[in-house]
């Protein structure tokens, strides 16, 4: 093997962006070829673990992010889950998974990946349409008829039904339920919001919310959302979205989304409000510029959004954005992903006289020293994005082909002062000046005190002195 690893670089000038405007955001497409049991997808949980819990129309999959490995209803198998239509998740803070279903209510043994199914009446034959818990040990689930609380020891306390919470005229259906940081229970009905009364076991609409959407099926859509700030966000099936702000006591519609059949809502590290509908692709609203970006795939191919229906929404711990879709599975997307600008040799353009790159070095200004092998040495600046060749002016060389020959480039190494740029190469040490813009050359002589015992310069290091 040679001393010198010959080494294919692209030089890959990063750029971290920040940035939430829609012609920067690509998605990870993640469907059944990846091993997602159906593309069709309900709802999404991220578990305390790391690992990312998806309900399909066929299937709960659990993904480590390599692989699936995913559950289905067996009818001879007792400790299966109850349906293989997966309507809701949540995890409670003994981190129990909870699973709903079309047909009931689960709950996941981690030990053996087995599941306990409610037995009782009102939790399984009935289409779990939500899950929410608190700080404390009860679980709340919802039905469509009835809202039940669920104790630590897995035993139903209340069992209550729609009709006897509400006298309110019209009052019919409900479809969403999350508790806020007080820990307070607000539920999204086909009337608007309402707020749980557990003493009273009333509903109550503290926030003067008053819709009138006509039910004409109970599989209506509707979501409930708190941002950072406390604002109560909320997106109905053919009403829009808005939100409530509790400081200003007011509600807000959000005018210029694609469509009003919402489907999900969530803030992002920047403090945008996704708005995901069903029909008409994602919406990023930005509450500083009241603005709405609206990304489709067949208007913005670059995002690699599969599809413009958008079934939900979820934003797990480390910042990644979870979008389930109704026919091309998950779409994921990382905010603060690097991005990178590729530079390679085209002749003139690009300012690279080859892709051979065999070293580095930056300085405080994060501009960039390259050097090219044998074509030399090129100094990138980041904020120009430009490139200039640097040619070495050592007397000695009388000649091009003659200083080419010695200057194949091998190692970088620049000053603590900046002052000096250090090039290694392989028949010695060219040391240049930056300040003065001189170059001086060390070559090679092993048989003379005080020269060079070598002349491959691999690499270099400062003693600090």
């Amino acid at each position: 093997m040679n001393l010198i690893l010959k080494i294919l670089f692209l030089l890959l000038v990063y750029s971290v962006s920040f940035s939430q405007n829609s012609n920067k955001i690509h998605f990870k497409n993640i469907s059944v070829k990846e091993g997602l049991s159906f593309p069709a997808i309900n709802c999404i949980l991220q578990d305390k673990n790391g690992f990312m819990w998806v309900g399909t129309e066929v299937g709960l999959n659990k993904y480590n992010s390599q692989r699936f490995n995913t559950f289905y209803n067996n009818p001879a198998d007792s400790t299966s889950i109850s349906n293989d239509n997966i309507s809701s998740l949540f995890q409670d803070s003994r981190q129990n998974i909870w699973v709903g279903t079309l047909t009931g209510l689960n709950i996941y043994n981690h030990k053996n990946s087995s599941f306990r199914k409610f037995q009782e009446k009102a939790l399984n034959t009935k289409k779990i349409v939500a899950i929410a818990g608190n700080i404390g040990s009860k679980v709340w689930a919802l039905t469509h008829e009835e809202l039940v609380c669920i104790n630590q020891k897995f035993n139903i306390e209340q069992q209550l039904k729609l009709n006897s919470l509400s006298t309110e005229t019209g009052l019919t259906a409900w479809s969403a339920a999350k508790f806020d940081k007080k820990g307070n229970l607000w539920l999204s009905t086909n009337k608007g919001v309402r707020l749980f009364d557990p003493k009273a076991k009333k509903l109550t609409n503290p926030l003067n919310d008053q819709i009138n959407i006509t039910i004409t099926t109970v599989d209506f859509y509707s979501n409930i959302y708190f941002d950072s700030i406390g604002n109560l966000w909320v997106g109905l099936r053919g009403n829009g979205v808005k939100y409530y702000s509790f400081i200003e006591k007011k509600w807000t519609f959000i005018d210029g989304i694609s469509s009003k059949y919402i489907n999900g809502i969530y803030e992002d590290g920047d403090k945008n409000i996704w708005i995901c509908t069903g029909r008409n692709g994602l919406n990023i609203y930005n509450p500083k510029t009241h603005k709405v970006e609206i990304i489709k795939y067949a208007e913005m191919p670059e995002s690699n959004l599969m599809s413009n229906s958008i079934s939900c929404i979820y934003g797990d711990s480390k910042g990644g954005i979870w979008l389930g879709t109704f026919n091309s599975g998950l779409l994921y997307y990382y905010q603060h992903q690097l991005k990178f600008n590729l530079y390679y040799s085209k002749g003139q353009i690009s300012g690279i006289s080859s892709n051979y790159i065999t070293s580095f070095a930056n300085d405080k200004r994060n501009n960039v020293w390259i050097g090219v092998g044998e074509e030399g040495l090129l100094y990138f600046d980041r904020q120009k994005r430009s490139f200039k060749k640097v040619n070495p002016n050592v007397k000695k060389f009388k000649t091009v082909a003659e200083l080419k020959e010695n200057f194949y480039i091998l190692s970088l190494h620049l000053s603590k002062d900046e002052k000096h740029l250090f090039v290694g190469t392989l028949t010695g040490l060219f040391d240049y000046d930056i300040v003065s813009n001189k170059w001086y050359f060390y070559q090679n002589n092993r048989f003379v005190s005080g020269h060079l015992q070598g002349g491959y310069i691999n690499s270099m290091v400062s003693d600090g002195l």
